[in-house]
């Protein structure tokens, strides 16, 4: 069975309606609030609840995306925003533990680093650079290897 968007439930139905939420009335916070303050906004008055976030937005995003897709393509920033917003307050507490032991600039370095290989190729070598840090730590003892590097090592040895 296919999965249907929203969107394409709705067209294949051919009629959009409109549907009224217990939400409190945004009064034009949609359009005047950045995606950020916005996805902060829906967060509060959906009680954090992504199915009724996402609702609002999918409403927008259906009546907006032909007058105004400027307006539609906020919305789906917002509902990014939204994930974003709500990942962050279930982060662990505590230090990371990838930064462990870095000084402020190495840990800048890492994270710059770790940020630019994230968008590499995966058959790229580059992708899979040392990062600052890492010989160090691994020096010390405090770099692990993981039971599935160790299993491969164990069958096809190291480099």
């Amino acid at each position: 069975m296919k999965a249907l968007l929203f969107e394409e439930y709705m067209l294949e139905k051919e009629e959009l309606k409109f549907h009224h939420s217990d939400a409190p009335d945004a009064n034009g916070r949609f359009r005047d609030l950045s995606p950020k303050e916005l996805a902060k906004w829906l967060i509060k008055t959906r009680d954090g609840d992504m199915r009724k976030i996402t609702g609002s937005l999918n409403q927008q995003v259906a009546f907006n995306k032909n007058e105004d897709p400027e307006y539609a393509e906020k919305m789906e920033k917002t509902r990014d925003e939204v994930k974003k917003q709500l990942k962050e307050g279930k982060e662990k507490p505590g230090p990371d533990p990838y930064m462990t032991g870095l000084s402020d600039e190495d840990e800048e370095d890492k994270e710059a680093q770790i940020k630019k290989q994230s968008k590499m190729d995966d058959d790229d070598p580059d992708a899979y650079k040392e990062m600052p840090g890492d010989k160090k730590a691994r020096k010390e003892g405090r770099v692990k290897k993981s039971t599935h590097t160790k299993a491969y090592h164990k069958k096809f040895g190291k480099k």
